[in-house]
C-alpha cells in the first residue's frame, strides 16, 4: 500500500522547511528499496525514510532505524562519499507526479580551492518502475540504487536524468511552489507520525508472516514425518503377539509338522477356556525354525517400536516448541524489526568467523563425499567393504551392496557398515566372516575393547525407513556372533590395504 500522491504532498509539505538547511550526517540502505538519512537540523538529529519497494512506495520521517544489512550496499557507500556532510538547500515534488527531488550542496576542497558541489538525490515512488537516483547539479547521472532502465528511457551514469512519465528537460520540471512550515516537533508533523505508525504496523506484520510462514512450513514438514513414524509403528505392531505364538507353538511341538501353512491353537493366554489362536507358518521351515521366527519378529517388534516412539515423542516436542513459537511471534510487536536486525548482525558474525575455513571444510566434506568405502580382502580373497561416515554408510548399503551380499554391524553400538561382496557365491567361509566382524568392531565405539557382538544378516532384509537419518537402518532375519579381535588378524587384514584404524 503506497503512499497517494496527495499524501506525498502532504508529507513534503510538513517535512519542507524542517530539513531545510540541515545536513546529511549519516546514510543507511536496509535494503535496496530503501534509504535513511540521518539530518542534523541545528538542534537535533532527524531521520528521513525512503522507500521504492513496489507495493510500499513512500518518503516520510521515522523515529527509529529500520534494521540494516551487515554490509553496506555499494549505492549506500557512493552516497556516503558524496553526501555525508551536504547541506539540504530544499525538498519539492514534481507537480501532479510521484517524483521527489531534494537539492544538496557541498564545499569540496580541490588542491588549495573550495568548489562548492551540487546534487540532486531523486526518489521515484512509482511503483514497479521506482527507483532512487543521485545526480549533480545539471541532472548528469551518477548513480541509481536499482538498475531500471527501459526503451523510452536510459538510466545509465553520465546520461541527463528525465522523469518517467514527464517529457520536459530537467531545467523546465514544474515543481511544486514553496511553502511555509515551522519548528520540527511532533505536533508540526502529525501526518509523518501517522504514515511511521501505519508502515511500521505493516512491516511488523510482514515480517511476523514471514517468520511464522517459514515455522508453519517447518511444522508441515514434521507433521508428515509423525505420519511416517505412526504408519511405521503399525506396521511392527502386527508382530506385537509373536512371543504368545511362539511360546503356544513351543507348547504345541508334537502337532507341527514342516510343510504346514497354519495351525489353529487353544490360547491358554485368554481367560475364556474357548480361545483359538490360528498362528501363519512357513511350510518351508521345520518346526523349531518356525518357533524360533516367532521369537525373532516378536524382538524385532520391541526394539522397532521403542525406537519409534522415542522419535514419536521428540518430533511432538518439537511441533509444540514451534507452535509456541508461532505465538510469541504473534504477541510482539516491534521487537521484531530488533530482533530481525539483531539475527542479521549475529548471521553476519557467524558467517565471519567461520569464512576462513568454510572453504577448507567444503573441500573436505567433497573429498569425503567422493570417496570409497574402504576395501579389504579376506584370507579366502573375498572383498570387504567399510563406510567411513553416515553418508557413506548409506551409499555401501543401499546402492554399493547387492542383495546376498552379507551386511555386518556392531549390536547396540555406533560404527560402520561392514560388507562382504559374495558374488556369485552361495556361502561366506566363516574366517571371512571373521574377518568383516573384526572390522566392524575396529570401526566402532567398541574399538578400545577390542570385543563385542556382531549382527549379520543378507544386504536384502536391511531396510531404511522413511523418517530414519543417514546411517539408520531397520534389519530381520539376522543373526549374531561374538568377536574378539585377534591382533594377527588385524595386522593380515591392514598389511595388505592402506588404511589405518
Amino acid at each position: 500500500m503506497s503512499l497517494k500522491i496527495d499524501e506525498i504532498a502532504k508529507i513534503i509539505s510538513e517535512i519542507k522547511n524542517p530539513i531545510k538547511g540541515g545536513k546529511v550526517q549519516k546514510i543507511y540502505q536496509p535494503s535496496e528499496y530503501s534509504l535513511t538519512l540521518e539530518i542534523w537540523t541545528g538542534n537535533k538529529n532527524i531521520l528521513l525514510y525512503i522507500s521504492i519497494e513496489p507495493h510500499l512506495s513512500r518518503i516520510h520521517l521515522i523515529t527509529e532505524k529500520y534494521p540494516n544489512p551487515p554490509e553496506p550496499y555499494p549505492f549506500c557507500m557512493f552516497l556516503r562519499k558524496h553526501l555525508t556532510g551536504a547541506r539540504i538547500d530544499e525538498i519539492s515534488r514534481i507537480q501532479d507526479d510521484r517524483v521527489i527531488i531534494i537539492r544538496l550542496s557541498k564545499n569540496v576542497v580541490a588542491d588549495v580551492n573550495v568548489e562548492n558541489k551540487k546534487y540532486n538525490l531523486i526518489a521515484e515512488l512509482t511503483g514497479r518502475i521506482g527507483n532512487i537516483i543521485l545526480t549533480d547539479g545539471d541532472m548528469k547521472i551518477l548513480m541509481t540504487a536499482l538498475k531500471q532502465e527501459t526503451k523510452e528511457r536510459e538510466m545509465k551514469a553520465g546520461g541527463i536524468y528525465m522523469p518517467p512519465s514527464s517529457s520536459l528537460s530537467p531545467s523546465h520540471l514544474p515543481l511544486e511552489k514553496e511553502q511555509t512550515g515551522g519548528f520540527l516537533n511532533e505536533d508540526d508533523t502529525p501526518f509523518n507520525v501517522e504514515v511511521e505508525k501505519r508502515y511500521r504496523t505493516i512491516e511488523i506484520e510482514r515480517l511476523r508472516n514471514e517468520v511464522t510462514t517459514g515455522i508453519r512450513q517447518k511444522i508441515k514438514k514434521l507433521e508428515r514425518k509423525l505420519e511416517a513414524l505412526d504408519s511405521d509403528l503399525k506396521k511392527v505392531e502386527k508382530y506385537k503377539e509373536d512371543n504368545i505364538k511362539g511360546e503356544l507353538l513351543k507348547a504345541n511341538f508334537n502337532l507341527i509338522k514342516k510343510g504346514m501353512e497354519i495351525i489353529t491353537l487353544k490360547d491358554y493366554y485368554q481367560q475364556s477356556e474357548d480361545s483359538l489362536l490360528t498362528v501363519e507358518l512357513d511350510p518351508s521351515l521345520s518346526p523349531s525354525q518356525n518357533i524360533e521366527k516367532c521369537f525373532k519378529r516378536h524382538k524385532k517388534y520391541i526394539r522397532g517400536r521403542e525406537e519409534i516412539l522415542k522419535h514419536i515423542e521428540v518430533t511432538k516436542k518439537e511441533i509444540a516448541q514451534l507452535h509456541r513459537k508461532i505465538d510469541e511471534t504473534m504477541r510482539h510487536g516491534s521487537e521484531i524489526l530488533r530482533s530481525a536486525q539483531n539475527d542479521k548482525r549475529r548471521t553476519h558474525n557467524e558467517k565471519s568467523k567461520g569464512a576462513r575455513n568454510d572453504k577448507k571444510r567444503q573441500s573436505a566434506r567433497q573429498s569425503q563425499d567422493k570417496s570409497s568405502p574402504m576395501s579389504f580382502e579376506s584370507i579366502d580373497g573375498l572383498t570387504i567393504l567399510v563406510g567411513k561416515n553416515n553418508k557413506q554408510n548409506d551409499e555401501l548399503t543401499f546402492k554399493i551392496a547387492k542383495g546376498n551380499d552379507i551386511w555386518l554391524h556392531v549390536r547396540d553400538f555406533p560404527g560402520s557398515h561392514v560388507v562382504i561382496q559374495t558374488g556369485k557365491r552361495k556361502d561366506v567361509p566363516r574366517e571371512t566372516l571373521l574377518d568383516a566382524a573384526s572390522l566392524a568392531i575396529c570401526f566402532s565405539k567398541l574399538k578400545s575393547t577390542s570385543r563385542g557382538n556382531i549382527v549379520y544378516t543378507f544386504k536384502k532384509y536391511v531396510k531404511k525407513p522413511k523418517w530414519a537419518e543417514a546411517g539408520k537402518v531397520i534389519i530381520s532375519q539376522d543373526k549374531n556372533i561374538f568377536v574378539t579381535i585377534d591382533p594377527k588378524r588385524i595386522d593380515r587384514l591392514f598389511k595388505n590395504n592402506s588404511h589405518e584404524i
